[in-house]
Order: C-alpha cells, then structure tokens, then sequence
C-alpha cells in the first residue's frame, strides 16, 4: 500500500469514527476504541487533530444545520457519504476549511449570497449594490457616515448623490482597511489575505491597517491592500465585471487562478495540479455552469479534469 493510500484511509477512518461520535449511537467502548486507534501511530494522532479542528468548526454553525447533517452521514448511504467527508473536510488546509464553513459572523451579516448566487439591492440613499458570489456584508448608515462592512466575497457599489447635507461618505471597511469615496462606480473583494479595490469611474481613497497614510485610486485603476501595504496600482477595465453576466474573460491568465476563481462560484472544492497551474488560459467561460467550463478546459488543454464527486474536482496533467 503506497503512503497516499494509506493517507486517505486514514482520514475516512476519522470521517467515520467523527460520524459515529455524533450521531448520538457512540458507547463508551466505542470512546475507548477510538482513543486505541489515537494511539496507534503519530499518523493516527495528527489525523483525528485535524477532525477535531473540524469539529471546533461545525460548532460555530446553527445546531440545526451541523447535527442533522453528522447524523445523516451516519446512517444513509454511509460508505458514499464518509468517502466525501474524509475529503472534503479533511483533506483540505484548515485555513480553507475555516472560510468554507461561514463562520458565525458570516451567518449573522445583514446581507449574503449563497455560493454561486448574485443579488442586486438599491440602497437606502439611492445607491446601488451588487453582491457577487459567497457574499456577506453589514450595513450601518448614520448621520455622518454611509458605511459597509464587507466580511467576505466580493461587491460592486454604484454611489448616488447623498440625499442629506451635508453629504456622508461612503465608507467600505474590509480586513485589511478602509476605503472612503463619495462619487464612484467601484468594486471590492476580500481575499484570503488581502482586499482587491477597482475602481471603474470616480475615486477612492484607501486606508490600509498599519499604514500611517492613505492613498488615492482613480477611474480605470486597481489596488491590494494587505496588512501594512497596497500595492502599486494597475489598469482595470469594464471586463472585470462580467461576472454579472455570469461569464469570466480569461486573458493569458495562469490555469491555476482560473481554477481559483471558478471554485468561487462552485460549491465543495476545486484544485489545480501544480504540475498544470502555469498553463496560460485564454477564452471565454461560465461562471453560472462551472461544469460546463471545467469541460472546456479538459477539451482545450493538456489536462484531465478528475471528479471524485461533485464537491471535490481536480485539473490534474492529461
């Protein structure tokens, strides 16, 4: 049996023992079974860790959502169903994990798009907003001050003239800083470890945590703000925005963003082989049918697109 092998039995093994932990059936022979198979090995260890990082992360979900849904994997079609959650929730980095979950602040935000979902709102000053995909955000507009707190995904803002004197700013706080504008047509996505500001038409000025001054973002230009720096700023254009029509233009874009940005709109998990990640990408692909891009990709490139189920895809060499 090869080291990956005996890799992936490991974490179905965990995916079942979490399963059976909380479907409400485990007996304390059953606890002490497991604390057996915990010290069997470090690689027996470190593994049943990690399910219980994932398990500090169900917790932060509605109790209503996280216990029926341990309890079905437990008793419907329970081979099928441990085999996507020894992947899926396992198999990924923590970090990812943690942002794939919709931590509690996620789920109590004003707003929020589903994954793969778009929804456009006028605000209560006139001004327009458009969440994308995997969207959340909070809003507090007050007699000074017109503000959105964007805590995950991505949104474009068309600003209208503020209907009370004198006029507010538009203020759109991030992780990684503040950006303030009064007139502008601009967009703003929250990375892993950075804010991405385009700004299409007006201006912006963009405060970065750590950074004692601010700077300016003017029409056809973009910038990343991460903590104690902003990047040097690049031309952007309308093409950007074609995500609202549910399309992405790839220009000479490397096949590992492009599958970064198609997991966007996808639910589960879309990996790219680093052997494959530096083939430049050109075309047109749909962001609202992703099977239909990933069978694009396959068809045009060196690569074979592998689906161990739905949520768990990887481009991998041909």
């Amino acid at each position: 049996m090869t080291t990956a092998q005996q890799h992936d039995n490991l974490l179905e093994e965990a995916a079942e023992w979490m399963a059976l932990l909380h479907s409400g059936e485990a007996t304390s022979d059953d606890h002490r079974r497991l604390q057996q198979w915990c010290q069997r090995s470090d690689a027996h260890q470190q593994t049943w860790q990690r399910a219980e990082s994932l398990l500090g992360s169900l917790a932060q979900l509605p109790a209503d959502i996280a216990r029926p849904t341990l309890q079905r994997l437990h008793t419907h079609d329970r081979r099928k169903a441990l085999k996507v959650l020894s992947l899926l929730a396992l198999g990924v980095p923590l970090t990812a994990l943690t942002a794939s979950q919709l931590p509690w602040g996620v789920w109590q935000a004003d707003l929020r798009t589903a994954t793969g979902e778009q929804s456009q709102l006028t605000l209560a000053d006139g001004s327009t907003l458009v969440l994308n995909t995997a969207t959340a955000i909070n809003l507090a507009f007050t007699t000074q001050q017109r503000r959105i707190e964007l805590k995950q995904g991505e949104l474009l803002l068309t600003t209208a003239p503020d209907p009370i004197t004198p006029e507010r700013p538009v203020l759109i706080s991030t992780h990684e800083g503040l950006i303030e504008t009064r007139d502008a047509r601009l967009s703003v996505q929250q990375r892993a470890n950075a804010t991405q500001i385009a700004v299409f038409s007006g201006q912006a000025l963009l405060r970065g945590t750590g950074l004692t001054q601010q700077v300016e973002l003017n029409a056809g230009e973009q910038r990343q703000i991460s903590l104690g720096a902003v990047s040097a700023p690049a031309p952007v254009s309308e093409q950007a925005l074609l995500w609202q029509q549910g399309m992405l233009l790839a220009i000479d874009m490397p096949l590992g963003a492009l599958t970064e940005e198609l997991g966007r709109y996808r639910s589960g998990v879309v990996r790219c082989d680093p052997a494959v990640a530096s083939i430049v990408v050109s075309g047109a692909f749909s962001l609202r049918d992703t099977d239909a891009s990933l069978a694009l990709l396959q068809k045009t490139l060196p690569v074979r697109v592998h689906q161990l189920s739905p949520w768990w895809v990887t481009i991998k060499p041909a």
